[in-house]
């Protein structure tokens, strides 16, 4: 689409559904994400509510659209769960899905602090530099201070958080997560925080 170029009328329609089926995709992958099992009479009505709640023929044949997308692209599959059909997430799906996750992630600061210093501690192989590298930009962009080479401190509870970067990345060994009501010489992680 070149500089000037004005949409046609059928072009802007394409463009919202495409967006509205990328919107139906991604809540479908974290949807099934979460719950590990998403039975078929189950999944259209809940992505048609993004569609905008009404169930017509043309919101059904996105719904219908973004499964068959879905599975051709490997990121979902056929399941049987208790004598149920449905879906579950392939392992590229469930790291799309998981990296959707991350993107809406905000930690939530409580009323007051508890005195309890969160740590990640990590000792990833140079063979897993890319995801070394990814986990230190996540955990600086949530508010995360490293204190020491591999060790990051946060005063307010994050475990969910942690655990869903370690299944992203795979680094369930190389990750730890402490809680500690001592962390020696805090005072400069209390002023950088405003605790004081």
């Amino acid at each position: 689409m070149g500089m000037g170029k004005r949409l046609s009328l059928r072009e802007v329609r394409g463009f919202k559904r495409n967006q509205r089926i990328g919107q139906v995709a991604r809540t479908t992958l974290v949807a099934v994400g979460a719950v590990g099992f998403l039975a078929m009479a189950i999944a259209a009505p809940n992505a048609l509510q993004i569609l905008g709640g009404q169930k017509s023929r043309q919101n059904k044949w996105y719904m219908r659209k973004v499964l068959t997308d879905l599975l051709a692209k490997g990121l979902i599959k056929k399941s049987i769960n208790k004598g149920r059909e449905g879906y579950e997430l392939t392992e590229n799906g469930e790291t799309l899905a998981t990296s959707y996750e991350l993107q809406e992630v905000k930690i939530r600061k409580p009323w007051q602090w508890d005195g309890k210093w969160r740590l990640v501690m990590s000792d990833i192989p140079e063979r897993l530099k890319p995801a070394r590298e990814e986990l230190r930009v996540i955990l600086a962009g949530l508010g995360f201070i490293a204190v020491q080479k591999s060790v990051w401190a946060f005063p307010y509870p994050c475990a969910d958080v942690i655990t869903l970067i370690k299944r992203k990345f795979s680094l369930n060994r190389e990750v730890l997560y402490l809680e500690v009501d001592i962390l020696e010489n805090d005072l400069w992680l209390r002023r950088e925080f405003g605790l004081d």
